[in-house]
């Protein structure tokens, strides 16, 4: 599922950059852990996110799915991996007890990112911009993106994520365009194998 963004919804002054500071700020955020609880489908997860948790956990892609850590999703009929849930629940299967989660220092870019999200541009660029009304805890505090999002090398990290982003959209354009039902499970496979299988 990708969510639409309307562009025009979305005014040049809300739209920031990594070197920006947006009113994103949590300093009353005690650790409710509401957007880790009520998931849906789930917290889609990019090639960057999937090494981080290779690497943490020791683990390959298979072992990180049998774990239960990794869950294989269709997402607009292509299967993506998203972090896996909790038995019987929507509660991410990294979330701990207290609320907070167990693997804070590797979590996945979309957890890092929010309350924002990403707009991408005709260019390849994007811009980040706060998702209104998602955090209760959100107090306005103007914060630096580059450390909300937290990782030293933030060009490299989005030169991934963008990079990733153009991939995952030509695959579904060659999916559109494709009427062969063999060939287009031989480029779902190959994508997910190419993207996180491959170490």
């Amino acid at each position: 599922m990708i969510r639409e963004i309307n562009r025009k919804m979305i005014s040049d002054d809300k739209l920031f950059g990594a070197e920006d500071f947006a009113p994103i700020g949590c300093g009353d955020c005690d650790g409710c852990g509401e957007c880790c609880r009520v998931r849906g489908l789930g917290l889609t997860l990019d090639p960057f996110d999937v090494r981080l948790l290779k690497k943490a956990f020791k683990m390959s892609f298979q072992q990180l799915i049998n774990a239960g850590m990794i869950e294989l999703v269709p997402v607009d009929d292509i299967v993506l991996p998203m972090t896996g849930k909790k038995e019987g629940s929507e509660e991410c299967v990294f979330l701990g007890a207290d609320g907070r989660c167990s693997i804070h220092k590797i979590r996945p870019g979309i957890c890092r990112m929010f309350p924002l999200a990403r707009l991408y541009h005709k260019d390849g660029s994007f811009s980040y911009f706060v998702m209104e009304g998602e955090c209760p805890y959100t107090d306005g505090t103007p914060v630096k993106i580059s450390e909300w999002i937290g990782f030293k090398d933030i060009e490299r990290y989005e030169s991934e994520v963008r990079s990733y982003h153009d991939r995952l959209t030509a695959l579904r354009r060659a999916c559109k365009e494709t009427e062969d039902e063999e060939q287009l499970i031989h480029l779902k496979r190959q994508f997910l194998i190419d993207n996180f299988v491959k170490d």
